[in-house]
């Protein structure tokens, strides 16, 4: 059947190739009959009938299976002098009644010119709508960008207190509306801050006046309440030196009438025992009017000092009601005394601190119900530091201090006490809860 058909066909007539020429096709492209082993059998180039190309070879199996393809193949072993070189574009199609098929080739330039054509209108498109997006960009960064961003400095400005240059609407738009708005709001604004700080600074002069005040008010309130204590402790030495020099007197010599006049009467005369219980009476009397005299004035403040003093309120307050107590003493108060010798009067110092142990240790025998009493006293480079701690049943800080120091109810041994250390430019701390206990720290800076 195909040797029939060839002969049929005759691949070298005339006809067949004017047949194949009258397909519109291009210079370099062929149309081309080609058996299963490679032999052109037709060609729209009658140079390349009857040849056999060896790069055909591979279309046996497509022949046998009955398969289409398309690939690409090079020309550059086929080349005729005048032809292209290059890729080829190869479109297979096998025969249905005979082992043949049809092949078409293109050059690959020919193939892809609409799509490189395509692509370089749509690189030409791109360009130009880069630069059409760029001038839009630039006309919207005038008309827009820029008044915006020239109201956002103004804005800044006016954040950070500058309320003086204007803002500047260059449009009718609503950006210029926007900008209008903000240039009245900055007018307002500062019309209100020049209120402000003319009423701030007529303020500023009255606290400042008010403040001047509070101070000479204070000032004059700390020479009062030092004369006060001043005088109170001026007082105390008085009336410590009238009880020690007139009634005590007075109560030695009715000592010393009595004696002379127990002597008179026999010892189981019942007068004498009056006499007697007289007596017990008058020494009792004169043991209170001493207890009194030191404290009022204890001499032996001026004669031992501070430690001493602390140590003898101890003893007549605390000790002698079988509660247990200890002193104890850190740094050395000669040192401190020989320090401020001559620079300010230590022994002013010393009895303040001898006032406020005395007055919490007096508080504390009656008060407190304390086993254990503890007094630590620290001589300091910088001043002097006093701990007064006890284990009695102790009391709630702020409800006892917060109406003493509003006045509006008693407790002036602790306020006195604040006082006296204030005057010191000292500080007083107490702490005590209900169960637990109170403890006072005392501290006074020594300047020189």
């Amino acid at each position: 059947m195909v040797g029939v058909a060839g002969g049929e066909i005759d691949p070298t007539n005339y006809l067949l190739s004017q047949i194949i020429k009258t397909t519109p096709i291009g210079p370099d492209t062929y149309i081309e009959l080609v058996d299963g082993h490679g032999v052109i059998i037709a060609s729209n180039d009658p140079r390349r009938i009857l040849t056999c190309t060896e790069r055909y070879r591979f279309l046996r199996e497509l022949v046998q299976e009955r398969k289409t393809s398309v690939l690409s193949c090079h020309r550059c072993k086929e080349t005729q002098p005048g032809t292209q070189t290059g890729k080829d574009m190869l479109a297979f199609s096998p025969l249905t009644s005979a082992p043949w098929g049809i092949i078409v080739r293109d050059p690959q330039e020919t193939i892809f010119l609409p799509s490189i054509t395509l692509r370089k209108g749509f690189l030409v498109l791109s360009v130009i709508s880069i630069i059409t997006a760029l001038l839009l960009a630039i006309g919207l960064s005038r008309s827009i960008v820029r008044p915006v961003r020239s109201l956002i400095d103004a804005t800044q400005k006016i954040a950070g207190g500058n309320l003086k240059d204007p803002i500047e609407a260059s449009s009718s738009d609503e950006i210029g509306t926007l900008s209008r708005s903000f240039d009245e709001m900055r007018v307002k604004l500062s019309e209100s801050l020049e209120s402000v700080q003319k009423y701030s600074s007529g303020l500023e002069s009255r606290v400042a006046e008010r403040t001047k005040e509070l101070n000479r008010s204070r000032e004059k309130l700390a020479i009062l309440l030092r004369e006060i204590i001043t005088a109170e402790e001026d007082e105390r030495k008085r009336i410590a030196r009238e009880l020690h020099d007139d009634t005590s007197q007075s109560v030695n010599a009715i000592l010393i009438s009595l004696d002379s006049v127990l002597m008179r009467f026999p010892p189981d005369d019942p007068r004498r025992k009056h006499l007697q219980q007289i007596r017990e009476q008058c020494m009792s009397m004169l043991k209170g009017l001493h207890r009194m005299i030191k404290d009022l004035r204890p001499p032996i403040l001026d004669d031992l000092g501070l430690e001493s003093a602390i140590k003898w309120v101890l003893e007549k307050h605390i000790g002698e009601r079988g509660i247990h107590f200890e002193l104890h003493t850190t740094g050395s108060c000669d040192e401190m005394k020989a320090r401020v010798q001559g620079i300010l009067d230590y022994s002013k110092i010393e009895l303040v601190m001898f006032r406020v142990a005395q007055e919490a240790i007096i508080n504390i025998s009656k008060h407190a119900d304390a086993q254990n009493v503890f007094v630590n006293v620290t001589y300091g480079e910088s001043g002097i530091g006093m701990e007064i701690e006890d284990d009695g049943k102790g009391f709630d800080a702020l409800d006892v201090l917060e109406p003493v120091r509003k006045k509006d109810q008693g407790g002036f041994g602790l306020l006195g006490m604040e006082e006296r250390i204030s005057l010191l430019d000292g500080k007083l701390t107490i702490q005590s809860e209900p169960g637990k206990g109170t403890k006072i720290s005392v501290y006074v800076p020594i300047r020189a």
